[in-house]
């Protein structure tokens, strides 16, 4: 099996999974550019994390979150900074740029980020997508 990934600042594409001959695409990949066995195609309720962005390598990284956690530690604030860097309280991210969570993160932690990479999971005892940032401070 060859894996190949390739990141450029910004963008992330795919890993090329060849197996037997066969080429597959996929992609949903994990932190570690490998190709996620649960997909939201195929377990749409259950699937695994993977990464939606991604801005640096995983050693940069020096703080993780997940979106739920925010709320769940200062409920008020969340949505206040919500409202303010993305006009709604939405719990979705999938709508939202890496500069506006960044900005988000930045002002919720009262000391400047840089995302690395943002992630989508779900939950699996509720079936909703959760979000996790891995960030460096700076």
């Amino acid at each position: 099996m060859t894996k190949k990934s390739k990141t450029t600042k910004g963008i992330r594409s795919s890993a090329v999974e060849s197996v037997g001959g066969i080429t597959y695409f996929s992609p949903f990949q994990n932190e570690y550019g490998v190709n996620t066995k649960r997909t939201p195609q195929t377990h749409p309720y259950s699937f695994d994390g993977y990464v939606t962005y991604r801005n640096g390598t995983n050693e940069e990284v020096n703080g993780t979150v997940y979106s739920d956690r925010l709320q769940q530690w200062d409920y008020q604030k969340t949505e206040n900074l919500k409202q303010k860097h993305f006009g709604n309280k939405g719990d979705y991210y999938d709508n939202r740029t890496p500069e506006q969570i960044e900005a988000f993160l930045s002002e919720y932690f009262e000391k400047p980020v840089k995302i690395i990479f943002i992630m989508k999971y779900c939950n699996f005892s509720s079936g909703y997508p959760t979000w996790r940032f891995d960030y460096k401070h700076v």
